[in-house]
């Protein structure tokens, strides 16, 4: 696996080396110097990158204008832009005269892209555009290759998404303003489904990543705010069944403490580190091939977590040290993969 990684300001794309020296190097390959920049003449940001089968990439980003809009761009396994693609590998969506947000994508079996976001005209609507191969929208999904909320699904933004193997959708994001943690699932052909959507204990959750294992159970990871003024957080995992309900497998539930509601499936893990606040979170989660859970975050703005749970919540001490690995140094992980040899990959920033 080639790791890639967007940084905010200008859009920059780098591809680790590997070398026969040493691995880890940037790689000469991709652009002259293993790294890409995109400079529209704005500010651009990019926000999530896809690999094709073909090697091509696809990278979402924000354009922000006058207002906010999405970029997909593709790139040539070399670092150029594909120019097959919209002309000049770049193509920009907006969904009308406010804010168009673009967060996630993911690239399904049959090569299409979703692409996940919000759209903001005083209302936050949930947001999801398809398109083909060739970057085109697809009109076999949604309207016009546009899924966008209305009704109970209102304010609500797709922040992560994953694939069932039936073909349905099912996303996390946080509503109104980000406070109040969203589960919810869209069918193969763009509609949501007003069942498979419930928030969790109002602002007491964040909601930030997921994944989705071979039997088509949801991970969800993020943070739970444990005082009022949300300067102590835990990290939390929520397990959900392939119909979206909670896990008692798991976990048997707790109470919350705002709402009093009971709520199965989910754990709260905190490491207990000295620091200026306790603050635990959780923001990717992959299942690994033995069916185990890879959860990264941080600890305080300084060290990286790795936490590795069974799929019964306990943290599993042959994989990890008490199933907990942190670094000692200024630095959070917000990105996790796998590697096919074992490895784990962990992208983030440092302070």
């Amino acid at each position: 696996m080639l790791l890639r990684y967007l940084l905010p300001a200008t859009l920059i794309i780098c591809m680790p080396g590997r070398t026969a020296a040493q691995d880890g190097l940037l790689d000469n390959s991709f652009n002259g110097t293993g790294k890409v920049i995109y400079d529209g003449g704005v500010y651009e940001d990019g926000e999530d990158i896809a690999v094709r089968p073909d090697g091509k990439l696809w990278v979402l980003a924000a354009r922000v204008d006058t207002i906010e809009t999405i970029l997909l761009m593709r790139y040539n396994a070399d670092g150029s832009l594909d120019n097959s693609f919209s002309g000049d590998g770049v193509e920009e969506f907006s969904e009308g005269t406010g804010n168009t947000f673009g967060a996630c994508l993911l690239l399904q079996p049959d090569g299409k892209l979703l692409i996940g976001g919000s759209y903001d005209d005083f209302y936050t609507h949930a947001l999801v555009l398809r398109v083909d191969e060739n970057g085109v929208l697809d009109p076999t999904f949604g309207t016009g290759g546009v899924l966008m909320s209305t009704g109970n699904t209102q304010e609500t933004r797709v922040g992560r998404m994953g694939r069932q193997s039936d073909g349905t959708i099912v996303y996390v994001g946080n509503a109104t303003y980000q406070v109040i943690p969203v589960v919810g699932s869209f069918s193969g052909t763009g509609q949501f489904d007003p069942f498979h959507e419930f928030f969790l204990c109002n602002d007491d959750d964040h909601f930030t990543s997921l994944c989705v294992t071979p039997d088509d159970r949801v991970f969800v990871t993020g943070y739970h705010w444990v005082d009022t003024l949300g300067f102590n957080y835990e990290a939390l995992l929520l397990a959900l069944r392939p119909d979206l309900t909670g896990d008692t497998t798991f976990s048997i539930g707790y109470i919350c403490g705002q709402l009093d509601s009971y709520t199965p499936g989910i754990q709260y893990y905190n490491t207990g580190l000295p620091n200026y606040q306790t603050y635990d979170a959780g923001y990717d989660v992959v299942a690994t091939p033995d069916g185990h859970l890879i959860m990264a975050g941080g600890n305080g703005h300084s060290r990286i977590e790795l936490l590795m749970v069974d799929t019964h919540s306990a943290p599993d001490s042959i994989g990890f040290s008490n199933g907990l690995v942190v670094t000692p140094i200024a630095e959070v992980g917000s990105r996790i993969a796998l590697h096919p040899d074992g490895k784990i990959i962990v992208a983030g920033w440092t302070y």
